[in-house]
C-alpha cells in the first residue's frame, strides 16, 4: 500500500513544481496515513471493523498502548492502570479535559444507556466491590479497551459473561466534542 501511495505521489508531483520542503511535508503525511491504515488494519484480529473507525488517531494510540502491562497509579509504557489509559487515549481527541479515578469519571460523565454508546464514550464496572473500580473506553460493536491487572491494556467484548456480570454502567464525559 505504501509502494502505491509513493508511486501516485510520484505521479502528482511530476506534474506539479514543490519546494522541496513542501515535497517532505506530503511525503511523510503519505507515508504516516498509509502506516496508520496498516496499524489500524491490525486491529482487526480483535473484531474491529476498519469501516466503523470514526477516529483513526484514538486507534493508533489504542495501537501504542496494546499490551503494556498493568501498574496501579501507573501512568507511562512501562505500566498503567484503567483510569491513566483512559486518559492517555481519550484526552485531546474526545475530551479536552479529563483526569481522576474510575469513579471520578463515572461521577463526572453524562450517563448513557449501553445502546446509544459510541466510539470514546466511557464503560464502567463494579469488579467485586460495591464502588466503581474498573474503566474501559468503548470502541465499537460492543468491544470496548482497558488496563487488566492479568493481560494489562487489551481489549474486550462486553459481551463476554465476566464483563456483562460486573459491567455498572457507561457515560460520555462532559465536554466530549462531537
Amino acid at each position: 500500500m505504501v509502494k502505491f501511495l509513493f508511486i501516485g505521489f510520484l505521479i502528482i508531483c511530476s506534474s506539479t513544481s514543490f519546494s522541496q520542503d513542501s515535497l517532505d511535508t506530503v511525503v511523510k503525511e503519505n507515508i504516516n496515513t498509509a502506516i496508520d491504515s496498516i496499524s489500524i488494519t491490525s486491529l482487526s484480529k480483535y473484531g474491529i471493523d476498519k469501516q466503523l473507525i470514526v477516529c483513526n488517531p484514538m486507534y493508533t494510540k489504542v495501537i501504542e498502548w496494546m499490551g503494556i502491562p498493568y501498574s496501579f497509579g501507573g501512568n507511562s509504557k512501562k505500566g498503567i492502570d484503567c483510569s491513566h489509559l483512559v486518559i492517555q487515549l481519550t484526552k485531546d481527541i474526545y475530551y479536552n479535559s479529563i483526569s481522576g479515578n474510575a469513579a471520578t469519571l463515572y461521577e463526572a460523565s453524562h450517563k448513557l444507556k449501553i445502546q446509544e454508546l459510541s466510539e470514546g464514550d466511557l464503560v464502567f464496572f463494579k469488579i467485586n466491590t460495591s464502588y466503581i473500580s474498573h474503566v474501559g473506553v468503548y470502541l465499537q460493536n460492543d468491544l470496548f479497551v482497558h488496563a487488566t491487572v492479568g493481560k494489562g491494556v487489551m481489549i474486550s467484548s462486553l459481551n463476554e459473561p465476566y464483563y456483562k456480570k460486573y459491567f455498572f454502567g457507561s457515560g460520555r464525559f462532559v465536554d466530549h466534542d462531537y
